[in-house]
């Protein structure tokens, strides 16, 4: 081995694993917003769900790793779509029935309520459709090859793609 040497890039090393680590989490939980928004079980109505989800905390150094925050944070029905949920309503809303049979509910502040029937106490029992999860269960698993791909692409950054 004369002649012969090695040159420790120990701290280049960890950086760029710490980079990789930020980078893999960071498209993981992008790649997590994109599949619940365009594979979701509900019936989209409004698109606020599916506008309020979004990487809300980019990959961030936490004891023992990276930790980052995805979903909606900012839609209070978005737990009761995911885990399903029983709400006890205390009755009151203006109702009528259209042609078809159906009824239909009104704004009780609304002038077109006044006389109208109401509705008498009762539980409203919303069935799960989760999303999220789902979401999470089919993009975790790529987390390990974004990271190697990111590692990857820092180590050619520093070192050539023939080298190191």
């Amino acid at each position: 081995m004369a002649g012969k040497s090695l040159k420790w890039n120990g701290e280049a090393l960890l950086k760029a694993m710490d980079e990789a680590q930020q980078v893999g989490i960071n498209q993981t939980m992008s790649a997590c917003v994109e599949h619940a928004t365009n594979n979701h079980p509900f019936k989209n109505r409004s698109t606020f769900l599916e506008g309020s989800l979004d990487v809300a905390q980019s990959a961030t150094r936490v004891e023992g790793g990276y930790q980052g925050k995805w979903g909606s944070l900012d839609i209070e029905y978005a737990l009761a779509i995911e885990l399903g949920a029983t709400i006890n309503h205390p009755g009151g809303t203006a109702y009528y029935i259209d042609e078809s049979g159906k009824a239909v509910f009104m704004s009780n502040r609304s002038a077109l309520s006044e006389g109208l029937p109401r509705t008498k106490p009762h539980r409203i029992v919303i069935k799960p459709h989760p999303f999220l999860r789902p979401a999470g269960d089919a993009q975790y698993p790529g987390l390990t090859d974004r990271v190697r791909k990111a590692l990857e692409r820092r180590h050619t950054a520093i070192y050539g793609k023939d080298k190191g």
